[in-house]
């Protein structure tokens, strides 16, 4: 009778146990701190893109493509540079003589072991696939069990065209 008891109380307090670590156990797993610069396009796939910016001995420049704009598109668009703050998680435009104060490290993996991805399947918790945080259109900072959406910028575009520069050196 007293057996019966003790497992019938230990089972909610097991369950309720259970839900704890789930909740608090992806908090506590570590986090970017490494924030990182991007281009993004709003453009639709029928739009040829006039130029882009790269990556040359650390830092960003802009290079001019040959490319007339397709007949379908009234004007090319032109590629906006963001900082992403990994503190913050916050998304902030920048121009390019303020992109080019920074030190840039354009390898796809951070120092610290994070890389920007598409299409995180699994998302806080892997195996449980309608927890899932995926879609095509996304970008994420992953890495170490950890995994923080990008803000989308160009929301509006379903084809915006993302482009990792690199990590920004310290």
């Amino acid at each position: 009778m007293k057996r019966r008891f003790l497992l019938a109380l230990s089972m909610p307090v097991a369950l309720i146990l259970i839900v704890l670590i789930m909740v608090y156990w992806p908090s506590q797993q570590p986090t970017a701190d490494e924030n990182f610069i991007f281009s993004e396009t709003a453009a639709t796939p029928y739009c040829a893109l006039l130029g882009g910016y790269e990556v040359e001995e650390g830092k960003i420049v802009w290079h001019d493509k040959a490319l007339r704009p397709i007949k379908m598109c009234q004007e090319a668009p032109m590629p906006q540079l963001y900082l992403y703050n990994a503190v913050k998680k916050q998304v902030e435009p920048l121009d390019l003589k303020t992109a080019q104060m920074f030190r840039i490290n354009p390898t796809p993996i951070s120092p610290g072991g994070f890389a920007v991805s598409q299409n995180i399947k699994g998302g806080k918790f892997p195996g449980l696939w309608f927890l899932a945080m995926h879609s095509y259109n996304n970008f994420y900072l992953a890495g170490h069990g950890y995994v923080a959406l990008i803000p989308a910028i160009a929301e509006k575009h379903q084809y915006a065209q993302f482009k990792f520069l690199g990590w920004i050196k310290a």
